[in-house]
Parts: C-alpha cells; sequence; structure tokens
C-alpha cells in the first residue's frame, strides 16, 4: 500500500511515500548509516530485518522522503508496530523510530512534513502512536502532531571505560 502526499511546489517539490521493504532496502540502510550516530551499513541492515520485516507484530512501515527529480530518498521516519494491553483489550501500536533527513535538506518544511506525514497515516493504521525524540526533534514532532504527555530520563552504565576515557582525555 503507497500513501502518497505531494506538497505545493512552492516548497521544492517534497513528497512521502511508502517504501517497499525489499526493493528498497539498500536505499533505507545507506540512508540510516549515514545519518543515524553508531549505524553502518551492516547494522542497519540487521535493524531493517528485524525491527521492520521480521517485526513479529506485522506491518511496520518506513516512509521516505522524496525530492522531485531525485531517485533516492532524502529522508525516512520508521514506524516499528507493538502491540498493548488496556486491560482485557488488545491495541496495535506504533513506535515512531529511526527518523532522518539528509544534510541537504535538514530544515523545518522537509522534516515537518514526513512528521506530518506519519503521525496522520499512523492515526489512521494504528490505536496509539509514541516516540522519544532526540533534542533535536522534539520541535519537529511538536509541530508534527504529537502531544508531550510525560518525560523519561534514560540511564546507562558503559561496560567498559577505556574508549570513553581517551575520547576525553589525552
Amino acid at each position: 500500500m503507497t500513501n502518497m502526499r505531494q506538497p505545493p511546489r512552492a516548497h521544492g517539490g517534497y513528497s512521502v511515500r511508502e517504501a517497499d521493504l525489499d526493493v528498497g532496502a539498500a536505499s533505507i540502510a545507506a540512508l540510516w548509516a549515514e545519518n543515524l550516530a553508531g549505524h553502518d551499513l551492516h547494522s542497519a541492515n540487521t535493524k531493517l530485518s528485524l525491527a521492520y520485516r521480521d517485526n513479529p507484530a506485522g506491518g511496520a512501515s518506513v516512509q521516505l522522503l522524496m525530492v522531485q527529480g531525485e531517485q533516492q530518498a532524502q529522508g525516512a521516519q520508521g514506524l516499528h508496530t507493538r502491540r498493548f494491553w488496556l486491560g482485557k483489550r488488545p491495541l496495535r501500536g506504533a513506535g515512531l523510530a529511526d527518523f532522518v533527513v539528509n544534510v541537504a535538506h535538514r530544515s523545518l518544511w522537509p522534516a515537518l512534513l514526513l512528521m506530518q506525514h506519519c503521525t496522520q497515516m499512523g492515526a489512521g493504521r494504528f490505536e496509539l502512536i509514541y516516540g522519544f525524540p532526540n533534542p533535536k526533534a522534539v520541535t519537529v514532532c511538536e509541530r508534527g502532531g504529537l502531544k508531550r504527555f510525560g518525560q523519561i530520563q534514560r540511564y546507562a552504565t558503559p561496560l567498559a571505560s577505556r574508549v570513553f576515557l581517551s575520547r576525553r582525555m589525552p
């Protein structure tokens, strides 16, 4: 199923379409490897396989930001499907993840178009949409239709400190 939304030409010819996760796997992985910190092609392909194509909840989706006249996607937003329970009632949810826009197109309009498309499309397919945006994406998420209802604090403990210390000490 493809869900296209064409913006006015005055906004640079951007559009959003749903990716075919098999045919578009290489270009999605390349986009993630280039734009998601800590990913290379191997880890991006693994992520695409485990979180999207082989997602046990089914129905995972990656939406692609396209630019008129360009073959390669310039951005992507993933929707991980999840199952939740409200008492005895099952809910079908989607976690927004892996939001990227290539540097050359990293401005408010393309990012906002992609986010708005995903929140609108997700509202039609799922009963719950949620995300944990990084600080740079908070404004786009809010303007794209998501409402903040709480806050979490993430904690981590490194298993080894040599790499972390070498970044900060001579």
